[in-house]
């Protein structure tokens, strides 16, 4: 008798054991699980996509991804609570090699929206790092994939409002998953991201659908203080500093006065000036949109050749909100300056053709081509670029690429010089 006692109490205890267990541990939506899918045709995402893993598994997230899903694996894993999808993209859809997401019904490889509730899921989150795919000339569009899966029950959705470069993006993505994976808002992870400096500025015109207070795992739906990683940038000012206009020169005059107190012998002659627009953010209950930031970038450039080191001025309503220093060794940068002579370039048209139909072999070689007719394009540009930490200078190609449906992107290529 003492013995079924004992077993009754123990089975007891394991039952009370389990059911306070699974009281405890917080389950914020359906499946705990967070996709990211990518590609290797024509743009090469895979950094993007293991970054974003190892972001979205420190906010507890059972990871999965994939390059260049299948129609039916891409279909298996868009009931994630989370959602990465960094490939070929325009306003309407996003183009993978074998597979894709459009707006309306599916056809062919492509899974329409309209066959997915993201209500049922429990999405909270899907980003669409790829071009166009929250509107088209930095204009949102209220039919595009990334409104339209809000539309469908997902809780937040970040799209681009133009086209971007591949290496910008994949930095930005990190910036963005960073903050995500500690704790922090979706607007805060925009906001930090957009603050750093980028060979492209477009990757800035993020448009967030949804609810910008949004955080992913363990911290969804928590209404304590956020976790806030340091920042270790030297902040030159951030504080309202009551600019009385919207004139961007008169912003540009008080920066400029702030950052000489910092460094007195900041010479704009040397700096390339660069304005655009930040992240925006969209009430689809009221279609109205909200700019959150624009930006002024001081991006240095050495001689021919660009550079990432720059001061990043963030402006909102008229007033300055901060200057971010985005330097990236003020020791090697002025000796650079000193000796602009060795940065003038002179390469013949003939010789940068050459870079250009290399650059679109290579890619036509490396990646291969796919049931959704993703090929390289003819619209090829070349810069220069000075990389300050290695001191190694470069032409840069650009190549783009367009899927069969019209998603597009653009990959670098390198060439040292």
């Amino acid at each position: 008798m003492k013995k079924r006692s004992l077993l009754i109490l123990t089975n007891l205890i394991i039952v009370l054991t389990l059911l306070f267990s699974l009281s405890s541990t917080k389950v914020y939506a359906l499946y705990n699980q967070s996709y990211s899918a990518g590609t290797t045709n024509g743009i090469n995402t895979t950094k993007d996509v293991t970054d974003s893993k190892t972001y979205y598994s420190k906010a507890g997230y059972v990871t999965f991804s994939n390059m260049d899903p299948t129609r039916g694996m891409l279909s298996s894993y868009l009931n994630s609570d989370v959602l990465f999808f960094p490939t070929h993209g325009n306003v309407s859809s996003i183009a993978f090699a074998n597979s894709g997401i459009k707006t309306g019904a599916s056809s062919g490889n492509d899974i329409g929206l309209n066959t997915l509730n993201f209500t049922t899921t429990n999405t909270i989150l899907v980003t669409y790092a790829s071009c166009n795919s929250a509107g088209e000339n930095n204009a949102n569009n209220l039919n595009s994939i990334t409104h339209q899966t809000v539309q469908r029950g997902a809780e937040t959705a970040v799209g681009w409002r133009n086209a971007i470069d591949s290496l910008p993006a994949t930095n930005w993505a990190f910036n963005y998953h960073y903050k995500l994976g500690f704790g922090q808002s979706v607007q805060n992870a925009v906001d930090y991201a957009n603050s750093f400096t980028y060979d492209d500025a477009r990757v800035r015109q993020v448009t967030i659908v949804g609810n910008t207070n949004t955080k992913i795992g363990t911290w969804h739906g928590l209404k304590s203080p956020e976790i806030v990683e340091v920042d270790d940038r030297e902040m030159i000012a951030k504080y309202n500093l009551n600019i009385n206009n919207r004139k961007a020169t008169d912003n540009l005059n008080k920066a400029v006065s702030l950052i000489k107190g910092v460094y007195p012998n900041l010479d704009l002659n040397n700096y390339k000036i660069m304005e655009t627009t930040g992240a925006i953010v969209t009430d689809l209950n009221t279609g109205k949109s909200e700019m959150l930031y624009e930006y002024i970038d001081l991006q240095l450039k050495i001689g021919d050749f660009n550079t990432l080191a720059a001061y990043t001025i963030a402006i909102k309503d008229g007033e300055i909100k901060a200057i971010y220093d985005n330097n990236i060794d003020i020791v090697k940068q002025e000796n650079a300056l000193n000796s602009k002579e060795e940065f003038r370039v002179n390469i013949s048209d003939d010789e940068l053709n050459q870079f250009k139909q290399q650059a679109k072999n290579k890619i036509d070689r490396q990646y291969v081509f796919s049931n959704n007719n993703i090929r390289t394009q003819n619209d090829i540009k070349t810069s220069y670029f000075y990389n300050i930490e290695t001191g190694k200078k470069y032409v840069r190609v650009t190549v783009p690429s367009m899927a069969g449906n019209g998603a597009i992107a653009y990959e670098y290529v390198d060439y040292e010089i």
